[in-house]
C-alpha cells in the first residue's frame, strides 16, 4: 500500500502554500511599509485556506471506497475551471 498519493490540489495548492508563505514573511517583517503588512496578513489568510482544503484532499484521498482516478479527473476539472475563471476576470480583491 502506498502511503503518500499526490494529487493534483496537494501539488498546485502545496506551491501555493509555499509561494504565500514566503510572501507573508517578506511584507510582515520586512516590507512593512504603506499597508503592505495588511497584504501579508492576507497572503496568511489564504495560506491558512488552502491548508484546510489540502487536509479536506488528504482526507478524501485515504478514503478507502474512493477511486483514486476518478478523484484525479475532478480535482483536474476544478483546477482547469479555476485557472479560466482568474483568466477572464483576474482575481477580485473586494
Amino acid at each position: 500500500m502506498k502511503l503518500f498519493k499526490p494529487t493534483p490540489f496537494l501539488i498546485v495548492f502545496g506551491i501555493l502554500e509555499i509561494f504565500l508563505g514566503l510572501t507573508a514573511i517578506h511584507y510582515i517583517f520586512f516590507e512593512n511599509k504603506g499597508g503592505m503588512a495588511l497584504a501579508g496578513v492576507i497572503a496568511i489568510i489564504f495560506a491558512f485556506i488552502f491548508f484546510i482544503l489540502i487536509v479536506i484532499d488528504r482526507i478524501a484521498v485515504h478514503i478507502k471506497y474512493m477511486n483514486i482516478k476518478v478523484l484525479w479527473i475532478v480535482e483536474i476539472i476544478i483546477i482547469l475551471c479555476m485557472a479560466v475563471y482568474v483568466y477572464l476576470n483576474g482575481i477580485p480583491v473586494m
